[in-house]
């Protein structure tokens, strides 16, 4: 079991880390709000693993184009569940408990510390977007294909 001391540490290297991903003043915020909500919205039916992939394609996309986290989160048609916003917060208020925030929370700080490579796009295995044609999947899991464009 964990010490409170061994806590403390962790989150002090989380927060390293964060800055170290993210590059300081550039970040909003490790842990930005609208991250966690959008992990959620977009992986909270799926395993941890799904949500800890997810959450690496946001870091991924935050690293190579050199924007937030939120920035990569709100950008316009990146992530679905940001499109319609009344949908967005009706999920929220439904669906937003104490249990699937701390999932996400979960799956962000991992990828903080340490993504998955070589994802940086994914998409339901219920539809095919266009920009997915003719592209070969880096991985599956659950119900969302992910790959490097």
């Amino acid at each position: 079991m964990r010490t409170k001391e061994d806590c403390v540490a962790i989150l002090i290297v989380t927060w390293i880390m964060a800055l170290i991903v993210c590059g300081v003043g550039h970040c909003e915020s490790a842990y930005s709000e609208t991250a966690v909500k959008t992990i959620a919205m977009e992986s909270a039916n799926q395993s941890d693993y799904g949500m800890y992939a997810v959450s690496s394609v946001i870091v991924n996309r935050s690293v190579d184009s050199n924007k937030t986290i939120k920035s990569v989160c709100l950008a316009r048609k990146q992530f679905s569940c940001w499109n319609d916003k009344i949908w967005a917060k009706a999920w929220l208020d439904r669906f937003y408990t104490p249990e699937v925030r701390g999932r996400s929370v979960l799956a962000l700080n991992k990828a903080l510390q340490d993504p998955i490579r070589g994802i940086n796009h994914y998409h339901s295995v219920k539809v095919k977007p266009y920009w997915a044609k003719g592209r070969k999947p880096s991985l599956i899991i659950g119900e969302h294909v992910f790959y490097k464009l």
